[in-house]
Formats: C-alpha cells, sequence, structure tokens
C-alpha cells in the first residue's frame, strides 16, 4: 500500500492510499477516514482521520459494485508493525485486514522545506547550498536576478538619502552584499509544512533579519550635517546627500554592528512539485513579502 509520512489536518501524521470497493454487500457501505484504524501488537488503536484536501478518501456510501480511494491519515508512529482495519457499524460487512510495517514510508514533508531553505540560501544569502539543485525547481540565475532588483528597490527607497535615482551600482551593491552577509551570519529561519498534497505545498516560514531603519536614519542625520557644514563654510551643498550614502556604504559593516535584529516575521509560502523537485511559487501575492524580509525591508 502506497503512503508517506507527512502533515495533514497541521498533524504530523501517516497518509496511507487506501482502495475500498463494495463487491459482495447487497445494501450501501459508508467510505470515510473515521471508518479505518491501525492497531498495533499490544491492541492500541490509532483513528484514521481527513484532511479535507484534494486526493483524500471522500465520505460517501458505496453501492454494490462500487469502489472508491484516496488517502486517510493517522498520527502512527515511525517504525512500528501496525493492521489495518475497516470498521463497520453493520456486523454483516466484512473487509480485509493489511498488515503495515510504517518504516517502510518516506517522510514527505522534508522535500518542500528543504526546498525553502535552500531557495534561502541561495538566492537571499548568497549562500552556496548543494540542496538547491537537489530540490529546487526555480531557475537559480533568474531568481539571483529578482531578488537583486528587489533589493536595489528597497534599498533605493528605505535607506538611500537624496535623489536615490543618482545611487550607483556600486554603492547599492556594498549595501546589498553587506545585509545579505549580516542575514548569513546573525538571522534565523525556522520553516514547518503547513498543507501539503502530492502536488502543493505550503511551508509556515518565521525569519529574523536584519532592520535597516537605523541605517537610513544614520544617513538622513549625516547628510544634514554635511549639508550644514556645507552651508556655514559656503560650500557646494548638492552632494552632500551623495556623500552620506557614498560615506555610510564605505562603513556599513560597522553601522550594521549597531543595527536591531527584526522581530520574528511570519509568512506562507507556496510551492508546486515539477518532477522530483519543488517550485517556489513567485508569483503568488505573498512571495513579494517574504523576499522583502532579507532586504532590511522597514514593514
Amino acid at each position: 500500500m502506497s503512503g508517506k509520512f507527512t502533515v495533514a489536518d497541521d498533524k504530523d501524521a501517516l497518509g496511507l492510499k487506501i482502495k475500498i470497493s463494495n463487491d459482495n454487500y447487497k445494501d450501501s457501505i459508508t467510505a470515510m477516514a473515521s471508518d479505518f484504524v491501525l492497531v498495533d501488537k499490544d491492541g492500541n488503536k490509532v483513528k484514521g482521520f481527513s484532511s479535507y484536501e484534494d486526493g483524500d478518501l471522500d465520505d460517501s456510501k458505496l453501492e454494490k459494485g462500487d469502489k472508491s480511494q484516496g488517502y486517510v491519515y493517522f498520527k502512527a508512529k515511525k517504525n512500528t508493525k501496525y493492521t489495518l482495519k475497516y470498521t463497520s457499524y453493520d456486523d454483516e460487512v466484512k473487509a480485509n485486514t493489511i498488515n503495515i510495517d510504517t518504516k517502510k514510508y518516506k517522510d514527505g514533508s522534508k522535500g518542500p522545506q528543504a526546498a525553502v531553505q535552500a531557495f534561502v540560501n541561495t538566492i537571499y544569502l548568497n549562500k552556496d547550498d548543494k540542496n538547491y539543485d537537489k530540490y529546487v525547481a526555480n531557475d537559480k540565475d533568474d531568481e539571483k536576478n529578482n531578488f537583486s532588483d528587489i533589493m536595489k528597490d528597497e534599498l533605493k527607497e528605505q535607506v538611500f538619502s537624496g535623489d536615490t535615482g543618482d545611487i550607483s551600482d556600486e554603492t547599492n551593491k556594498k549595501v546589498a552584499d553587506a545585509v545579505q552577509k549580516f542575514n548569513l551570519d546573525h538571522g534565523t529561519i525556522d520553516t514547518k509544512i503547513k498543507k501539503i498534497s502530492d502536488n502543493e505545498a505550503e511551508v509556515e516560514v518565521k525569519t529574523n533579519t536584519i532592520n535597516l531603519e537605523s541605517v537610513g536614519d544614520k544617513i538622513n542625520d549625516l547628510e544634514q550635517k554635511k549639508f550644514d557644514d556645507a552651508l556655514d563654510s559656503d560650500s557646494d551643498v548638492g552632494n552632500t546627500d551623495k556623500e552620506a550614502n557614498d560615506e555610510v556604504a564605505n562603513n556599513i559593516s560597522s553601522y550594521l554592528k549597531t543595527t536591531d535584529m527584526k522581530k520574528e516575521t511570519d509568512m506562507t509560502v507556496k510551492l508546486t512539485k515539477d518532477g522530483n523537485k519543488w517550485k517556489v511559487d513567485t508569483d503568488d501575492d505573498m512571495y513579494e513579502d517574504f523576499a522583502k524580509a532579507f532586504t532590511g525591508y522597514v514593514i
């Protein structure tokens, strides 16, 4: 019998793909998740339940000759032997029993979580993660370029002072590289499967990443000081914002040492199965907030 350890209805569970048919009974029989139990060698019973997602065993009545199949979930232990039984309110209904050894079933929830972690490491933290090619279907170069654009826009909007159209790529890259390294060294990310089926998954992600609000304030204070000093000395005030941006960018590592980390940000990342890999849904409405969490974005 096919199956996997997974998450169903927010519970760690063993999902078994059960096939049931009414071959001989003249009246209808029920077919629902709670009709199935796993029984261990000591007689302890684990009742089946449904997550009410696509692919689960539908609650239905089966007339003679009818068949149904779908996943039923059990809070079963790993590396344990059970007997799968069908229970019926009608004593005349007889059903086969099936021996189940849970050590043969893999943990299907690890793939999506590993994909999200590898995606974050490779794209957001600029860390070489061998699991990217193993678990992630997204094109690596495309995603790095997309995140670079998001990072550039956020730094210009929330950190740099003055006419941000004049920020050089070099200045922007100094800060972007420093932010990625700081998040790699000091940030945290925790993942948990929220929902999973054969072809789709949702992973809950908690991040603790850098908050660049104080760096933006530092640039504004520095630009104001340079502006005031230029006025006092009758100097040109037209480049004071650029000078402040460049000075902070050149010393960004020292500024980041005094920067507070963000509070935890909770979000849900959606993935779809692509062959043997998982593709992070970058078109989802929540994706941009997911990416921004690693840019120093001030929510």
